[in-house]
């Protein structure tokens, strides 16, 4: 804690005459060590109260800023709003007395006491920072306190029919989406994953794309994903999924909240770096999240407040005063951003970023409009970034079923490890009304057996789910890991055994039940009026499970 005689301390005997006189009190001239006594005189309550009044409204305005800042700024910024303070010699500051007519705010708070100067270390480096002495503002009068950071509010309240963002634990469920992928599909190297992503059958079931580069940088640093080629922990990522969705997504926001490797500055678009980027990813995020914290809850505040809010108290959360010249960032057209005039363009940028990418995307703020946002909302994960734990969820419940055609259809809410066992066995289909959809096919299954996944495994995970069709399943996995492969459907509704006994089989079907099968020449049959999925259907029940050929 700074006080007032940390402010006066390093300071010569003319300066503290001039402070003393400044506050109307007796300068011990004759006293071995007159600082203390002098302060002593300075912070006496009712003087206090009477010199904080007597002050213009800029000078408490400008305090009122320090306090509202944890009671410091950067020189520079400060500065920046509230003039220099001219440095001179003694010769020239006793000809020209600068506290009697000082050239701006900063000068006049600096020759009444209520400015100190000192270096602190923040964010691994040492910056020298304007501050407010700490036992001057204790006594600033309780009804004078200024206000904290007012917050813009949305003029109105937002709906589901305007189609705001709110992502929930979308990206639990992503993340579970990416594991089973990585499992099933692994990328042939580390090096070669941004090109991994978002493909076939990957992009049909993540929910927010936007946020795949991210959720794998962050899988990857938790230890979820590991190796190269990458691949799920057996321990880590089991340990992951057994969460619930809540836990899961507070567990990937803390991860975002301490990632180094992820730039968010790079990552904003809109700013090249000459060479290696030059900033700390880690200590711009929680500089920013600092300012963030003060943000009321359950609130729409508009997103400019915020970067008025960071502007105001945290102007050097990404580039230190004293490299806004230094650091070569380029716009899209070439030009260098450099100076205090650029901040808009580069701080301002990254947070407007923090909010409408990362956050939004972890869960942390609902935006609205979905396009192009204009405000946030702090959701209860957003806790995890400020220190405190965000609500536990209910367990998750299982909302699944298997329909009769065979597929699965899993809602979002269901264990993120159920799912992820059953994505490793099945075949992944275009999703319906936000719910993801598997089938069970023989490649499904032999992919599954290349993972050492048997029927014996998959059998549970089947009884687990809702459905009349889920005795059916069971009985077809478990005779394909008997048989094999028997029959396999073509376009045009081909239907072909795949050995004698299946062609005796589908023989003695097409006899009893020509609605379905007709034979063609050999041991071939054509589908009549029926559907692939009733097909399937129908087939699942003789305890088929169809392989889908592509005609050649």
């Amino acid at each position: 804690m700074l006080t007032l005689l940390h402010a006066l301390q390093d300071e010569t005997p003319d300066h503290w005459r001039v402070i003393a006189e400044a506050w109307g009190v007796e300068y011990p001239a004759s006293a071995r060590d007159p600082l203390p006594e002098m302060i002593a005189g300075i912070l006496k309550p009712e003087r206090m109260a009477a010199f904080y009044r007597a002050l213009p409204e800029s000078s408490r305005d400008a305090i009122g800023v320090l306090r509202r800042s944890g009671g410091k700024l950067p020189v520079a910024d400060f500065f920046h709003r509230y003039g220099d303070i001219r440095s001179m010699g003694p010769a020239r500051k006793q000809r020209e007395q600068p506290w009697r007519n000082p050239v701006s705010i900063a000068e006049s708070l600096w020759y009444s006491g209520w400015l100190g100067r000192a270096f602190i270390r923040a964010g691994g480096r040492a910056q020298e920072y304007v501050f407010l002495p700490a036992d001057l503002e204790a006594l600033i009068p309780a009804g004078d306190t200024d206000a904290p950071q007012a917050w813009s509010l949305l003029s109105y309240q937002p709906d589901r029919r305007e189609a705001f963002y709110q992502a929930g634990v979308r990206a639990a469920e992503d993340a579970c989406t990416m594991l089973a992928y990585a499992r099933n599909w692994p990328p042939p190297s580390w090096k070669d994953a941004a090109r991994w992503f978002p493909k076939e059958p990957l992009d049909r079931h993540i929910k927010e794309p936007a946020s795949v580069p991210l959720l794998h940088r962050l899988l990857a640093e938790k230890g979820l994903l590991q190796g190269d080629p990458l691949q799920p922990s057996p321990e880590s990522a089991r340990a992951f999924l057994e969460d619930a969705p809540e836990e899961a997504a507070a567990g990937l926001i803390g991860a975002w909240n301490d990632s180094p490797g992820w730039n968010d500055l790079a990552r904003a678009g809109g700013l090249h770096a000459e060479g290696e980027w030059p900033n700390d990813p880690v200590r711009a995020r929680r500089e920013f999240l600092d300012a963030l914290r003060t943000a009321p809850r359950g609130e729409w505040c508009t997103v400019e407040s915020a970067v008025t809010l960071v502007r105001e108290s945290r102007m050097e959360f990404l580039r230190p005063a004293s490299e806004f010249d230094v650091w070569q960032l380029r716009d899209e057209t070439g030009e260098f951003l450099r100076g205090i005039d650029s901040w808009d363009r580069v701080e301002g940028a990254l947070v407007r970023y923090f909010i409408s990418g990362p956050m939004a995307w972890l869960g942390a703020v609902d935006l609205a409009p979905r396009a192009d946002p204009k405000a946030f909302r702090l959701t209860p994960l957003a806790e995890t970034l400020f220190g405190g734990k965000s609500a536990a969820g209910a367990p998750a419940g299982i909302r699944a079923r298997i329909r009769q055609d065979g597929s699965l259809v899993i809602l979002p809410g269901t264990p993120l490890l159920l799912r992820y066992q059953l994505a490793r066995c099945a075949d992944w289909l275009p999703p319906k009304g936000g719910a993801y959809v598997y089938r069970i096919s023989p490649r499904s299954l032999s992919r599954a057996r290349e993972q050492g996944v048997r029927a014996a495994h998959i059998q549970p995970l089947l009884d687990s789910l809702a459905g009349r069709a889920s005795g059916a399943l069971r009985k077809a996995v478990q005779r394909w890991e008997q048989r094999g492969t028997e029959a396999a459907v073509r376009p045009g509704k081909i239907v072909l055994p795949r050995n004698p006994e299946a062609a005796k089989e589908l023989a003695a079907l097409a006899e009893r039940d020509r609605g379905t099968l007709i034979r063609l020449d050999g041991p071939v049959y054509v589908v009549t009026r029926l559907g692939s999925n009733k097909l399937r259907t129908r087939l699942i029940e003789e305890g088929f499970l169809l392989e889908e050929e592509e005609e050649t």
